[in-house]
């Protein structure tokens, strides 16, 4: 009996076990930030220091600097790059 080559993408790359499903896509991670959070994302997203942010938004450095953290972990992410990403197409016209 020959061995079975995995494929180039990978041997679980577009494939589901007998019987089972694909996992379920994560709910619009978005949808958990608050509206503080939110505005923060805007504005870091449109270039802004967290210290510009905060004069455009009458908040610390801290403060935004905090929101930052809690906006990063909900959303999964880890620069400001995929943060303008998620923000740019949260903002798009429907």
């Amino acid at each position: 009996m020959a061995a079975q080559q995995p494929s180039a993408a990978g041997p679980d790359a577009g494939s589901t076990a007998v019987g089972t499903t694909a996992p379920e896509p994560e709910p619009d991670r978005w949808e958990l930030l608050t509206r503080q959070e939110v505005r923060i994302a805007r504005e870091i997203a449109l270039g802004s220091t967290n210290r510009e942010a905060a004069e455009r938004l009458f908040l610390s450095p801290h403060t935004v600097s905090t929101h930052l953290r809690h906006i990063f972990g909900k959303l999964g992410i880890n620069s400001r790059g995929q943060l303008s990403r998620i923000v740019e197409a949260h903002d798009e016209p429907a």
